[in-house]
């Protein structure tokens, strides 16, 4: 079977196909040619065609300008994607409040981003910021946000964060549960009671870069959870083996409770990674 696609004569695309099990998704790019004088009138006209009213994913190109990225910023939709990728920096004043509208939205150059914005995020599954002028404690205010907030905010968020890294700001008002050292991995919970949502941050030292993970799912929040408590049951149980002699009568019950707790948490850890290695629809 051909697919014919029909597009104006005066722009060039660049088509690419997303083969997924159930359908196929297109990524179009539209290039004005060289001679066309305003790129930006050029955006405005497409983003207003009948013929890209279903795009999926807009993608930046090398010397885009911000009025043409506004073009786009406007047609958010929780189901289309935009991705600026490149190294190129946008004014400070950028600001625009469909920006993180999208169900994934990606900015290499993220300094023009304030608190305030993000902490109206809302049913996103994914926010990538590059280089941003976020200090450890705003991201700890986002993090406390992102997991005490009645509705989903993003599944996803990450960030390469301004300053040195200190972990005290970051989980500042959550509970935590350390995984990993390299990478810096930590389960995540909120401190008030009855809350739903659970998570990972992931730290990565090396590119000043962290990742925050969040589930809105009850099975997998239920998983991660207990996993929580096992990790913390092991946590006490070691305490005690610690200042246990070994002539101790409790020693034996100990060490056959420290055996089925760890067959506990092997299964929960695996019940835990399925849920959240799961790819998305």
């Amino acid at each position: 079977m051909m697919l014919q696609l029909e597009y104006p004569k005066e722009f060039i695309h660049n088509i690419l196909f997303d083969e997924q099990p159930n359908l196929y998704k297109a990524d179009i790019s539209v290039l004005p040619h060289c001679h066309s004088p305003d790129t930006t009138v050029d955006a405005q006209k497409i983003m207003a065609a009948e013929e890209f009213s279903d795009w999926y994913r807009v993608r930046s190109l090398p010397g885009i300008k911000p009025e043409t990225i506004r073009c786009v910023l406007d047609k958010a939709d929780l189901n289309k994607q935009f991705c600026f990728d490149e190294e190129e920096k946008l004014p400070l004043d950028f600001a625009l409040p469909k920006a993180f509208q999208f169900e994934h939205a990606s900015f290499h150059d993220a300094r023009w981003v304030k608190m305030p914005q993000l902490l109206t995020i809302r049913g996103v599954y994914e926010v990538r910021l590059g280089h941003s002028n976020f200090c450890c404690k705003d991201i700890g205010v986002l993090l406390q946000r992102m997991l005490e907030s009645e509705h989903h905010m993003c599944k996803f968020f990450s960030v390469t964060f301004a300053g040195p890294f200190q972990l005290a700001d970051v989980i500042q008002g959550v509970v935590t549960v350390k995984r990993r050292s390299n990478p810096l991995m930590f389960l995540v919970s909120p401190r008030t009671k009855n809350a739903a949502k659970i998570g990972y941050l992931t730290v990565h030292l090396e590119d000043s870069s962290l990742t925050i993970a969040v589930t809105n799912d009850r099975d997998q929040e239920t998983e991660t959870r207990k996993y929580m408590e096992l990790f913390k049951k092991e946590i006490d149980l070691n305490a005690a083996l610690k200042n246990m002699s070994i002539s101790d009568s409790k020693m034996k019950k100990m060490r056959k409770f420290e055996k089925m707790l760890d067959a506990e948490k092997k299964e929960a850890t695996q019940a835990m990674l399925r849920y959240w290695n799961t790819p998305r629809e």
